[in-house]
């Protein structure tokens, strides 16, 4: 919501995931899409979360199934999201997803340290 709010340019949005993708690439990694929401709270757009349009767009644009997809997210509502869509989702603590947990202590999802825990265990197996 920072480009709705007015806090930087789609433009700089972009840079900003130049720059990330370069830093990426310069470890060996590399993006496959990035997909944001530009819409402000009081838009009521569909692919602000908790609604799940931005991971609908993702699984159209790989040509892929809700329940071959893995959302990891640090918030509620990106849980929230991939539930109404049938997507697996991991909580990672960093970011927001400590407050998440602590919120609410119940919430049903598997939980990480941050992603070099998520993805090590990808990797693993």
């Amino acid at each position: 919501s920072g480009v709705a709010r007015g806090y930087f340019t789609a433009q700089t949005l972009a840079a900003i995931h130049q720059k990330m993708i370069q830093q990426l690439a310069q470890c060996g990694g590399h993006i496959d899409g990035i997909f944001y929401c530009p819409h402000g709270p009081d838009d009521h757009c569909l692919c602000r979360k908790p609604n799940e349009g931005m991971y609908r767009q993702a699984l159209q644009h790989f040509n892929i199934f809700s329940h071959q997809a893995l959302v990891v997210g640090d918030s509620l509502r990106d849980l929230q999201a991939a539930k109404k869509i049938s997507c697996n989702a991991l909580l990672v603590k960093t970011g927001k997803g400590q407050q998440t947990l602590l919120d609410d202590p119940h919430l049903n999802a598997v939980a990480y340290s941050d992603l070099d825990a998520v993805a090590t265990r990808l990797i693993n197996g």
